[in-house]
């Protein structure tokens, strides 16, 4: 199954977890924008457990994970998380 994110949030910085992580994926992509459509994203490859910190200047801040099946291999992007409450 594709990853889920979650987003916290404190002031500049964003905290991006995989909720579904299952121990056995070696990887995630995790991708962070401004906006719903990730026209200019920041990317970021992680290994287990899947968490990522960002420190972007916006109000709302959206993001996404795609699991790193082997080294040539990646799943479908998870639904988009948003931080706005």
């Amino acid at each position: 199954a594709a990853p889920t994110v979650s987003i916290a949030g404190e002031g500049s910085e964003f905290l991006v977890e995989v909720e579904n992580a299952d121990g056995q994926t070696p990887g995630y992509e995790i991708q962070i924008s401004e906006t719903p459509g990730f026209e200019d994203p920041l990317a970021v490859d992680v290994g287990p457990p899947g968490s990522a910190v960002f420190r972007i200047e916006a109000d709302v801040v959206y993001a996404r994970a795609r699991a790193l099946i082997d080294p040539f291999r990646v799943s479908a992007f998870g639904e988009t998380a948003s931080s706005d409450p």
